[in-house]
């Protein structure tokens, strides 16, 4: 046998040899939060030869990258110090009988010092009691579809001063329900001294909740191997929603990383970048040895000519345009490949097939706002005003917790001058997500409408929730510019050139307020 390979004439892949991310990745393939690329799975490829693993952000992860909705555990398991040293599913689990290797904490002491460990100086519950299970306190879960536990395989330590700041679970309050975060906080300081050690839950939460302090934390998670690559692509997505001078040469230098799924995340933040930046950056990813990196830069260019890849590239986009259409032909039975197909269609300026597109996925699932939301951005597109409204309209009374819905309804009647029903859909989308950028516009459309005080309300409200929301303390500095409260004015002025010291905007505004 060739180990590794799959050989002629052989039935079976050869395995023995595999790396610890190899065998992980064999699991993975069925127990991930994925998409499909193929009708099939090769084993001597890569697993994003044949799937995009979905990454641990919200909603589908907490904040903090803990389990939310049904993930399954490929991707809590690629955060933890464990996947990151080189533990594979197979150190815990047998493969053949499915059953874990021993019972109870000799699981655990395969590796850890039982001594250390497997004792009250460090659980501080009675010998053989729920809360002296290693698994109860790292490993906490939560029951899916009524009947299945799953426990969460980042591995990571409770941390119940995180369920403070930004109401996330934690392990000891899954038990102790009748207790608040804080006692659980102050049990763990009493029991472990004040200091946590660093960990990338306290960025990833920090700015999924709008602290823009944490962005710098964010930035140095992307290049910090101590961290799994799955950690750091996390960083490197959440840290696209800020540009600042550094971002095009950080994501050049991320498309040339070793992983898969940092090439692909970096490869996502070029969406919006104008075709000559696309073609310049992304055409040479069509020559990449990962199938998903490859089609999604062919899928990202679709609105740039054949004509402008010269060369061998017009063989290499040949080729991932064909990958492309077969992973979209995979999706096709889903709505999210239908709205998918349709985006592909949409960005081509070839409408009539995204419509279709996107009506084949509200034929799929009716409940689904997203179809919707797609036609009526089409439709805006297309300058029909009112059947882009229509849309939006039904993706609200389809899904009303919808808050692209509601927010995107209030950007269609910003654009056509109706103010009223664009504070009242912008403030539903701010209460229904209490994101920064929906109080922002909320804000700014009430002051529009000469509504001062409620304009100050709104920014105030939100700061109550973001209190370092960058926009939303520029958006009140002008607000009391405007109306000669300078003071004021100057407290949020002199807090923003604290965290932007070289903001010349900042800068000029508060030389005003002090004038």
């Amino acid at each position: 046998h060739q180990t590794n390979k799959k050989v002629a004439g052989a039935f079976l892949f050869q395995n023995t040899h595999s790396s610890a991310a190899e065998q992980v990745d064999a699991c993975g393939r069925c127990h991930a939060r994925r998409g499909p690329l193929t009708n099939e799975f090769k084993h001597e490829e890569d697993m994003m030869d044949h799937y995009i693993p979905i990454l641990p952000e919200y909603p589908l992860y907490h904040v903090d990258g803990q389990i939310n909705e049904e993930v399954y555990v490929y991707g809590s398991f690629l955060q933890s110090k464990m996947y990151h040293r080189s533990v594979s599913c197979m150190d815990c689990h047998d493969p053949h009988t499915n059953m874990l290797k021993f019972e109870g904490n000799d699981l655990c002491a395969q590796c850890h010092q039982k001594d250390k460990y497997d004792n009250l100086t460090h659980h501080f519950h009675p010998k053989d009691s729920e809360g002296a299970q290693c698994v109860n306190c790292h490993m906490p879960g939560k029951t899916y579809m009524g009947n299945d536990f799953r426990r969460d395989h980042s591995f990571r330590v409770p941390r119940p001063d995180l369920s403070e700041a930004y109401n996330v679970p934690n392990a000891c309050n899954d038990c102790h329900a009748d207790k608040d975060f804080k006692w659980a906080s102050d049990a763990i300081v009493e029991h472990y001294g004040p200091q946590r050690s660093r960990h990338f839950s306290e960025a990833f939460a920090a700015f999924q909740t709008g602290n823009i302090n944490a962005y710098p934390q964010i930035i140095g998670l992307i290049s910090d191997t101590s961290n799994s690559h799955f950690v750091r692509a996390t960083a490197l997505d959440l840290s696209n929603t800020i540009q600042d001078e550094y971002t095009l040469s950080r994501l050049v230098s991320a498309l040339k990383s070793e992983h898969d799924i940092m090439r692909y995340t970096a490869l996502n933040a070029f969406a919006n970048y104008a075709q000559e930046d696309r073609l310049k950056y992304l055409s040479p990813m069509l020559k990449d040895s990962s199938r998903a990196v490859r089609t999604q830069a062919v899928y990202l260019m679709a609105d740039l000519s054949a004509d402008l890849f010269k060369g061998s590239l017009q063989e290499y986009y040949a080729k991932a345009m064909d990958e492309l259409q077969a992973k979209m032909d995979v999706q096709a039975d889903f709505p999210q490949g239908q709205n998918y197909i349709a985006q592909f269609h949409f960005n081509r300026k070839e409408y009539r097939r995204a419509e279709q597109a996107y009506l084949k996925a509200y034929n799929l699932d009716p409940y689904d706002p997203s179809s919707q939301i797609g036609l009526a951005n089409l439709y805006y597109r297309q300058s029909n005003i009112k059947a882009a409204e229509k849309a939006f309209l039904k993706a609200i009374e389809i899904y009303d917790a919808s808050v692209e819905a509601h927010y995107s309804l209030g950007l269609l009647y910003a654009e056509t001058k109706d103010l009223e029903n664009a504070a009242r859909y912008f403030g539903n989308a701010a209460r229904k997500s209490q994101q920064p950028r929906h109080y922002y516009n909320w804000g700014l459309t009430l002051q529009n409408l000469g509504k001062i005080d409620e304009a100050e309300k709104v920014y105030l409200e939100a700061l109550e929730l973001h209190p370092q929301s960058e926009e939303v303390q520029y958006a009140l500095s002008i607000l009391y510019l405007n109306e000669g409260k300078n003071t004021e004015a100057k407290r949020y002025l002199e807090n923003l050139l604290r965290l932007f010291p070289n903001n010349k905007e900042y800068r000029r505004l508060i030389i005003m307020a002090n004038s």
